[in-house]
């Protein structure tokens, strides 16, 4: 029985997200633990804080990583709780989650064993090693983790909706309401950017293909469109926002991340690259349309037990670029600039919503 566990998790939205199996599935297993996370972005805090599962989260902010007495102003209180257990998530290649873990002293120490080894990396201050799945989805590979405990997992350890409150729906139905969006109404949420750090940016799909499905879509008197994106994408939505003529069946919400919570609930579809709001729908349920190129792995990014996921893959001869052997290595595009998303016409992705509306 353990009484303290910390979460590592000082990584992007979509890959927090995928902790949340795992934080499911402890607390199941150990109702009584408190069950902490350490994150990486203060964006994410209040997701994380409204969630019962959660006993207290910790923030690092990333920006400061490397300032080493701001670390030690947050890491050392955590080593004074005297954790039973700490648990790095996936991906933690990378020798921030190995001193962290070891500045916190977790009796247990649990992290993945990587096909990328650097002893620079420091693994060796972790104290078990659990090896990466090959082929698995990044939810997997954190569930895995938990095998090490004799804990195992079933499919239906990837339900995880319930960990999230829907407490801003009124909120959500007024905005609606009053931006004339009926019940009747077919609500398509977009979310055209992604994060922009270690080749990330390799993710989007064009600008150009983003107006052009909405055009499309918008062709259906009963459609409404409705736009997500972080503080970092004003620029990306405007753009898009003109190039659709400030259509008013369009929206484009300035919203924080819980409060976004209720509004892709309450989507039909959602459409998306890979990034951490199209984890988020997929967490929802929500019918979901992700379109993969670029760093995206297919593997750590398609959960292939649910229809209502559907997947575009690009169709380059160099895709995928990146895979779960080589986890740890930086990202350069071969080609210098990112062809693959070309190859997904905007065609594919508008009959793939045809088909998920009949």
């Amino acid at each position: 029985m353990y009484k303290r566990i910390l979460i590592i998790s000082p990584l992007g939205l979509g890959n927090c997200l995928s902790a949340v199996p795992i934080i499911m599935k402890l607390k199941k297993t150990y109702s009584s633990t408190k069950i902490d996370i350490l994150l990486g972005n203060k964006n994410w805090v209040d997701l994380f804080n409204e969630s019962p599962c959660i006993n207290r989260v910790y923030l690092i902010q990333r920006e400061r990583y490397f300032d080493i007495f701001n670390a030690l102003k947050i890491l050392f209180p955590l080593r004074r709780q005297k954790y039973d257990l700490s648990i790095c998530t996936f991906p933690s290649n990378n020798i921030l989650f190995n001193i962290v873990a070891f500045i916190v002293n977790a009796k247990i120490r649990i992290v993945h064993k990587y096909y990328e080894y650097k002893f620079f990396k420091l693994p060796f201050l972790q104290n078990i090693k659990v090896p990466v799945l090959l082929d698995a989805h990044d939810n997997i590979q954190n569930l895995n983790l938990l095998c090490s405990l004799g804990i195992h997992y079933t499919p239906d350890d990837m339900n995880v909706k319930e960990f999230f409150t829907l407490k801003y729906s009124k909120f959500m139905k007024k905005y609606l309401k009053k931006n004339n969006i009926k019940k009747s109404d077919v609500l398509i949420g977009v979310h055209p950017g992604s994060s922009i750090e270690r080749g990330m940016i390799s993710k989007r799909w064009g600008l150009n293909n983003f107006i052009l499905l909405s055009k499309k879509l918008l062709r259906n008197p009963k459609i409404k469109l409705i736009f997500f994106g972080s503080k970092d994408e004003k620029t990306l939505l405007r753009k898009i926002q003109s190039g659709l003529d400030n259509s008013k069946k369009v929206l484009f919400p300035e919203f924080t991340l819980v409060e976004i919570i209720s509004f892709i609930d309450s989507c039909h579809i959602f459409i998306g690259n890979d990034s951490g709001l199209v984890k988020l729908s997929e967490s929802l349920n929500v019918n979901t349309i992700t379109l993969l190129m670029g760093y995206t792995d297919p593997d750590r990014a398609m959960e292939r037990s649910k229809n209502k996921f559907k997947y575009v893959l690009a169709n380059s001869d160099c895709y995928p670029c990146m895979s779960i052997r080589k986890i740890g290595r930086k990202f350069k595009c071969k080609h210098g600039e990112y062809i693959c998303g070309k190859t997904i016409s905007v065609e594919h992705v508008y009959n793939l919503v045809e088909k998920a509306l009949v």
